[in-house]
């Protein structure tokens, strides 16, 4: 019986790192896509004569957007792999119980332990790239913003698109448990489905 227990929560462990592994594939290509926006959105800003007369505020606006919506998407993603990384720390603890010692431990020991430590490098990488999505975000808004001549419905929009941007990684790792409940649940209900 224990054996049995054992194989389907290896099964699960598995299935689940395949899964965060293609939202990391995903968020790495996400990346390159909202630095390539970002880029262009400069080139636009900066090389508006090549661009013909009232079209380069358009270009721009466009470029913002698909950067918000990219930066949206990668937090999305960090977020789901919190989840994916807290649910498979807790089926290790399972594991670990059920066999009696301590063999799993990445992702309920290792991993947690750098990645939320303030003196590792993985803490301090995670919060520059935080950093640097919402720094690069909130310059394209400007740049936009300028171009608009700082026009207040748009600088409105930027403002509730920047703050939008704050609250999900604050809210992921401040509500943690209840960000991963609510999707334990779901998963849980996702394969009693199947």
């Amino acid at each position: 019986m224990v054996k049995e227990k054992l194989e389907a929560m290896y099964r699960e462990r598995d299935g689940l790192w395949s899964a965060m592994l293609l939202y990391r594939r995903g968020q790495q290509q996400a990346v390159f896509q909202y630095v390539v926006v970002v880029m262009g959105a400069v080139g636009v800003y900066w090389g508006k004569d090549s661009i013909p007369d009232g079209l380069q505020p358009w270009l721009l606006l466009t470029l913002s957007q698909v950067g918000y919506f990219l930066a949206l998407f990668i937090f999305s993603l960090y977020s789901m792999l919190l989840v994916y990384r807290v649910y498979i720390a807790r089926l290790e603890k399972k594991i670990n119980e059920l066999l009696g010692e301590e063999l799993c431990f990445w992702e309920s020991g290792v991993f947690k332990e750098i990645m939320y430590t303030p003196k590792t490098s993985f803490f301090t990488a995670s919060l520059i790239m935080t950093l640097g999505f919402i720094t690069l975000t909130a310059f394209l808004m400007f740049i936009v913003s300028k171009t608009f001549n700082f026009e207040r419905g748009y600088v409105v929009l930027f403002a509730i698109e920047f703050i939008s941007l704050l609250l999900i990684p604050l809210y992921t790792l401040l509500k943690e448990e209840k960000v991963v409940s609510g999707a334990v649940s779901m998963l849980e209900l996702t394969k009693r489905d199947q």
